[in-house]
């Protein structure tokens, strides 16, 4: 059977792999639910990316204290990370317990992530589990040369491409209906993409190699917190 599995994938590398093979292997299809790759405004925004990116910058204030902070949220960034860039090549990142309320059930409540890329470029993600979740609590820049693209609050996609014209700005048009955020969270377009893969129509748009893939993030930031050092993805 084909299989659309939550994130994260597994909870450690090897259990990942042996899904991802035995999927291949037996010519299933299995994917996770990285569904702000079919939001809207990421989706345009990575038909609109600038050649040879140089650098990513994102943020994500989960505002939650009672949830693991990479886990909880930060997994899905770590995908667009991916999805806009490529694969990473290492991270280090800091991570701070910086308010104290009384539940330290998690090793940091902020935490500042550097990213180096398989292309040369360079990466940050910041991720918060103690800032309030207002507007606007999630934010993607990439920069190129000469052009430049934002997405924030999953809804507004911006793009600077000249130095003589204004911006260009593009906001859906927000239904009058609680499917809001299933169409513009992109949970409707990742269902449909799931169906038309065991039809055998389409192709996935996120594969559970992504999956994995954005979990080694995760677990390669802990290292790098941990051990205060710089970590190498693996290569899979």
């Amino acid at each position: 059977i084909s299989v659309l599995v939550e994130k994260p994938i597994t909870r450690n590398i090897p259990q990942a792999l042996e899904m991802c093979r035995t999927a291949d292997s037996l010519g299933l299809t299995l994917m996770t639910v990285s569904n702000k790759r079919y939001s809207p405004p990421y989706y345009r925004a990575r038909k609109a990316m600038p050649p040879n990116p140089a650098a990513f910058l994102g943020k994500f204030n989960l505002g939650y204290d009672y949830v693991d902070i990479l886990e909880g949220g930060t997994i899905h960034l770590f995908d667009l990370v991916r999805y806009f860039m490529g694969d990473v090549k290492a991270v280090s990142a800091v991570g701070v317990h910086h308010y104290d309320f009384n539940k330290r059930n998690y090793p940091f409540d902020n935490a500042c992530v550097n990213l180096e890329f398989e292309s040369g470029a360079v990466g940050n993600v910041f991720t918060s589990s103690t800032a309030l979740s207002l507007k606007p609590w999630e934010r993607v820049e990439i920069y190129g040369e000469k052009s430049w693209l934002a997405v924030e609050d999953q809804r507004t996609l911006i793009l600077h491409d000249s130095e003589e014209g204004p911006s260009k700005v593009w906001n859906p048009v927000f239904p009058n209906t609680l499917l809001f955020d299933e169409e513009f969270g992109g949970f409707m377009g990742l269902i449909e993409n799931f169906a038309q893969c065991i039809r055998g129509a389409e192709a996935p748009l996120v594969t559970g190699w992504d999956g994995l893939k954005a979990y080694q993030l995760v677990e390669a930031t802990h290292q790098s917190i941990q051990g205060r050092c710089r970590v190498e993805i693996s290569k899979i």
